[in-house]
């Protein structure tokens, strides 16, 4: 049974993979909110506001989507266009995820 072991341990990886890319994406218009606060374009309280949002739906969306880290959340991922294997063929480079 190593070759399942080894599957599972590859399920895994490339889960958590697909989360971080997820969440990075997921990320960005919080990234671009902060930088908004910098220039005092939003204040303290709209910011807060979104962080909480941001906590609320998306995050919390997210850590349910790969809690697990199973195969159901790769397959997910790689339906929904986010998993490493989507990526790296979506750039035409090997099948390695590295």
């Amino acid at each position: 049974m190593r070759g399942s072991k080894h599957i599972r341990r590859l399920v895994r990886e490339y889960a958590g993979k697909a989360h971080e890319l997820d969440l990075r994406q997921a990320l960005l218009p919080l990234a671009e909110a902060f930088r908004a606060w910098e220039r005092a374009e939003i204040d303290s309280f709209e910011l807060k506001t979104l962080i909480h949002r941001f906590h609320q739906d998306d995050a919390r969306e997210i850590y349910l989507r790969y809690v697990d880290l199973s195969e159901p959340a790769l397959a997910g991922a790689i339906a929904a266009g986010s998993s490493p294997v989507t990526r790296s063929r979506r750039n035409c480079s090997t099948t390695s995820l590295a």
